[in-house]
């Protein structure tokens, strides 16, 4: 509290980041704003690589905040022909590995570690999905959206507010609520082209 009380402005990266903030430190004054984070939306849109059938990612570092294991135990009850990728490295990926596993689903789960070319492992994919515990603000739904890309993600402060009323929200835990919206995109073209529309729309406020 001392040491926020000798800064002239505090950035936060979320309306919810500096609500949380705020109320921690029981203060609230014209030092204190928002500015959003943001991509260089080009980058993403103008991504060109053959899709992937049926193919779902997740890009996020297997740590405690976020929550992979929801979506492998979403994988039972998605179209068999589905495959996930798992983009990044964290101290829960070895339990994940082992869920895999235990359900059935590693030959369709794929673990890809750190990647360098995560824009282009995006484009290739045909549905994006983050699922936290929280977040401050969802940058990568963000990316996924910018690249054309249904995302689905979960209903917690700092990504909802992203996400909600563009992509599709399931609520934290829900593998059952998840695998529905997945399918229902895998199989609905039409709807998978509405829900496409709008994260493309929706990403524009983050450029």
């Amino acid at each position: 509290r001392y040491m926020y009380s000798r800064y002239n402005k505090i950035i936060s990266i979320s309306q919810e980041t500096q609500e949380a903030l705020t109320q921690w430190l029981g203060q609230y004054d014209s030092r204190f704003v928002v500015v959003n984070n943001g991509i260089n939306i080009q980058k993403f849109s103008s991504l060109n690589v053959p899709i992937v059938p049926k193919s779902l990612i997740m890009v996020s570092r297997f740590a405690t905040s976020k929550d992979q294991e929801t979506v492998i135990r979403a994988m039972p009850e998605i179209d068999n022909e589905a495959i996930l990728y798992f983009i990044g490295d964290g101290e829960n990926k070895y339990h994940c590995e082992v869920l895999a596993k235990e359900l059935g689903v590693s030959n369709r789960v794929y673990f890809l570690g750190s990647r360098s070319n995560v824009a282009e492992l995006i484009a290739s994919s045909y549905i994006g999905i983050q699922s936290s515990k929280w977040e401050g603000f969802g940058l990568t739904a963000v990316e996924i959206m910018a690249c054309s890309k249904p995302i689905i993600a979960t209903n917690v402060d700092g990504l909802k507010q992203v996400v909600e009323g563009a992509g599709e929200i399931f609520t934290l835990g829900s593998h059952s609520e998840l695998a529905v919206i997945v399918n229902n995109l895998l199989r609905d073209k039409q709807y998978y082209q509405y829900i496409v529309d709008r994260c493309k729309e929706r990403a524009k406020i983050y450029d």
